[in-house]
């Protein structure tokens, strides 16, 4: 995905108003999710456009936009992927 960061990409999905220029993870790309899951991370369905400011400013990321592991496994079994094992702290959050 990074050969797209300069060129705009569509509208930012999260404020609406502002062209997107990058893409937000909705399942965070730590390196213990990027060693888990691998490239399934970068894969659409866990993605959504968005611009700078909303993409910095993690703090107005609304919930939708904002995934455990427990959603994003839940997503990528509806999008047909095959997942590893999961892990016992692979819990829903409450």
């Amino acid at each position: 995905m990074s050969k797209y960061k300069n060129k705009p990409i569509g509208i930012c999905e999260l404020c609406g108003t502002r062209p997107s220029k990058m893409w937000h993870h909705k399942f965070s790309q730590t390196k213990q999710n990027k060693a888990r899951y691998g490239k399934l991370i970068d894969e659409r369905f866990n993605l959504c456009k968005s611009c700078g400011e909303c993409n910095i400013s993690h703090a107005n990321i609304p919930k939708w936009a904002s995934w455990d592991e427990h959603n994003f496994r839940m997503n990528a079994e509806r999008q047909g992927f095959k997942l590893p094992e999961k892990l016992r702290s692979c819990k829903v959050k409450q």
